[in-house]
């Protein structure tokens, strides 16, 4: 269960460190976008890549904390909720790469 966590959070931690190594350079990145592909709201750089990773952290732990670890179905659940933030994070930063790219 804590592996799994640790896991997801380094990925995306990792790809947070080489997305703002090699990004074009702005201050400011899309957070938000519109369904005709505007964006509605930016973040400051470090706010905008932190920002899954840091929301990440808090899901996982609070469901880490009242979780009872007697029953797989908890490991499953935290499984779950990494892999999708993971899923999250990449699609975010594909998207800001694409945006800053074109």
């Amino acid at each position: 269960m804590l592996l799994s966590t640790a896991l997801a959070l380094s990925a995306m931690i990792v790809a947070s460190v080489a997305a703002y190594a090699l990004f074009p350079p702005a201050s400011r990145l899309p957070m938000q976008w519109n369904l005709s592909g505007g964006v509605n709201w930016f973040a400051p750089r470090l706010v905008a890549l932190a920002f899954t990773p840091v929301l990440a952290f808090c899901s996982l732990a609070c469901v880490w904390a009242i979780s009872d670890s007697r029953g797989s179905d908890t490991e499953a659940t935290i499984l779950i909720i990494a892999i999708t933030f993971c899923l999250a994070h990449a699609i975010h930063l594909w998207f800001v790469r694409k945006h800053l790219t074109r």
